[in-house]
């Protein structure tokens, strides 16, 4: 069975707020398609927030906030060097990877 797409039970509202996207595909040819992003706060205990994106192919993608030092640890950068730098200078080394 087929996906529901966003446009079969969204509102007017809802749809207006949609964010475009493009996709590329293998042979380099752009899409537009559009996105609807929503920000959930946990009822109890945990007040972090996750930004929920919901295309239009039906997929959710879920972005959930965790601390900037240890997310850059996770994603590569030594433990040691985070200890001796401040968190956008470790951030720096990323990005420029």
């Amino acid at each position: 069975m087929d996906k529901p797409k966003y446009h079969d039970w969204l509102t007017h509202e809802q749809l207006e707020a949609l964010v475009p996207r493009v996709v590329v595909d293998a042979e380099g040819r752009a899409t537009l398609t559009g996105m609807i992003a929503r920000v959930f706060v946990k009822n109890a205990g945990d007040k972090k927030p996750c930004l929920v994106f919901f295309c239009d192919d039906g997929s959710f993608h879920v972005f959930s906030e965790i601390e900037a030092k240890q997310a850059a640890i996770d994603r590569g950068l030594d433990e040691a060097e985070a200890k001796r730098l401040n968190t956008q200078q470790g951030w720096k080394i990323l990005w420029d990877k």
